[in-house]
């Protein structure tokens, strides 16, 4: 195990009434060659309004708007399931490689009672992780060193 590894121990487990999530709490994101980003974005659209059709539809907003947590798609039950699910996975990570790009992901297990748990402390906490990453990797990549552009999701 390398010195820059996080170990926790949880206290917190999925049979608690109240607090009964993931008992991770990570923050992931694609890393993208710039010139690739639009072209990503027309082949994701096309991908989500095909495999998620019917909730789409169902729920009558316009698919550049509708939105599922990745949490509610990726369940256990669902992957095992939907045949398109796993297909899907497949060919959107061999797609992020093809055009030159990567996965990020970073998280830490949760280790505080939810009496003291401070969710934006380990926000902040996960956050700062990625970012020495993305640094790491800038450094290594002389190429793309000096344009690296940090999208974020809303955080309240």
């Amino acid at each position: 195990m390398s010195s820059d590894t996080l170990v926790l121990m949880l206290d917190v487990g999925r049979s608690d009434s109240k607090h009964n999530d993931s008992p991770v709490f990570g923050l992931a994101g694609l890393v993208l060659p710039a010139t690739e980003v639009r072209g990503f974005g027309t082949w994701f659209f096309k991908r989500k309004a095909d495999l998620l059709a019917f909730e789409i539809q169902r729920s009558g907003k316009h698919p550049a708007v509708w939105e599922k947590k990745g949490s509610s798609l990726y369940t256990v039950t669902n992957v095992g399931r939907y045949r398109e699910l796993r297909t899907f996975t497949n060919r959107f990570f061999k797609k992020i490689k093809s055009i030159g790009g990567f996965i990020l992901y970073v998280g830490v297990t949760k280790t505080h009672s939810p009496g003291q748990h401070n969710p934006n402390r380990l926000y902040a906490m996960v956050l700062v992780e990625a970012i020495k990453r993305l640094s790491e990797f800038c450094e290594k990549d002389v190429q793309r060193s000096n344009n690296l552009l940090l999208v974020l999701d809303e955080h309240d």
